[in-house]
């Protein structure tokens, strides 16, 4: 199982198809972060939400949900549409080296803005819906490099 170098995977895959025991691992760990992102947006959370806030939480969340669908509709496009073969597992293997990058960068970055605003007294405090609105930026970025990733492997199923 690759876990980050994504070119390496990106050449596997090029050159043969995953077996079902290569997709297990990334079909498993795909399903155990996306379990952890709920519990932690839960968590992270504030319970005492007024209604704008709500909103605007239910409108990002319907917004990236969307933006999904249409990520994976391009992604299917882009694997050569009916012609094309195992989009699935390269959603899912590609998909879950990229979501591990993604979440380690932008965790990285919340800390170094975490740490510089408190050693510099900074006074911009993001609220929930900043992050919110960044989120789905993150969310267009994961689509657009997944897309751009499904592409550089597709090819035609030959009949």
């Amino acid at each position: 199982m690759i876990i980050w170098r994504i070119g390496r995977l990106v050449e596997q895959i090029r050159n043969r198809p995953l077996s079902s025991r290569e997709l297990l691992p990334y079909t498993m760990s795909t399903a155990m972060m996306i379990a952890l992102a709920f519990v932690a947006t839960d968590w992270l959370r504030p319970w005492d939400r007024d209604d704008f806030e709500a909103a605007v939480d239910s409108a990002t969340t319907l917004l990236a949900g969307s933006i999904s669908a249409v990520g994976v509709w391009a992604c299917y496009r882009a694997n050569g549409k009916e012609a094309g073969v195992d989009l699935l597992d390269r959603l899912l293997s590609i998909g879950f080296v990229l979501l591990v990058r993604f979440v380690i960068c932008c965790l990285a970055v919340f800390v170094v803005w975490a740490y510089a605003a408190a050693s510099f007294s900074l006074s911009f405090r993001p609220s929930f819906e900043d992050f919110d609105v960044l989120f789905v930026f993150v969310v267009i970025l994961f689509w657009f490099r997944l897309h751009s990733y499904v592409k550089s492997v597709a090819r035609a199923r030959t009949i």
